[in-house]
């Protein structure tokens, strides 16, 4: 299945969720949810992540929008998204599935851009791409909407890297052509965990 198959049906799944649940009059409430945590996967060392979401909970469901920073494969973004999470059960604690789609900013540092010492770079361009994440979690819920959860899910996310360079040599005769753009395209694949905070 694609990428973009993947994601219409994970969107599709949310919004019948979210018409099920809209048949109790119970009026939402505004939640904020503090998420961090590490991922694993295409890279030898584990790296660290940060989100911050604000969004309305109405029943089980919370609709959510979010943003955060996060360093794969020494390659620094800022992912903004949507999220959707659904609990299971009446009680207090209870477990959840989410899902999150947006788009991942590039913004490097110096250090993580690609320079080839041997030659004088002429201009350097960053984008992003694609963002998307699904996963499972336990929420531990506490008084004043207050509450704490763990999850674990898989992450998507696209950034890419395009380079010119200025010729060998500037004064040979006949000049030489500029030397074609180097793209560097990234698809990183990830494990996440996370823990949560909700106030």
């Amino acid at each position: 299945m694609r990428a973009n198959q993947r994601i219409k049906l994970a969107i599709f799944f949310c919004l019948f969720i979210s018409a099920v649940q809209s048949q109790s009059k119970k009026p939402p409430v505004f939640v904020m949810t503090l998420q961090g945590g590490i991922m694993e996967g295409q890279t030898d060392k584990t790296v660290p992540q940060f989100q911050l979401l604000g969004g309305i909970k109405k029943n089980a469901w919370v609709l959510s929008l979010g943003a955060g920073m996060d360093y794969y494969s020494s390659k620094r973004s800022v992912p903004v998204y949507v999220d959707f999470k659904n609990m299971f059960g009446k009680k207090m604690n209870a477990f959840f599935l989410y899902g999150a789609a947006g788009y991942n900013f590039s913004w490097l540092r110096n250090n993580q851009k690609v320079n080839n010492w041997w030659q004088t770079i002429l201009s350097h361009n960053q984008k992003g791409g694609l963002f998307y994440e699904a996963g499972m979690g336990y929420k531990v819920s506490l008084k004043n909407k207050m509450g704490f959860g763990l999850s674990a899910g898989y992450s998507y996310k696209e950034q890419s890297e395009t380079i010119k360079y200025l010729p060998y040599c500037e004064i040979c005769v006949p000049p030489q052509p500029e030397p074609k753009p180097e793209i560097y395209k990234y698809q990183f694949q990830r494990i996440s965990i996370k823990l949560y905070y909700w106030f």
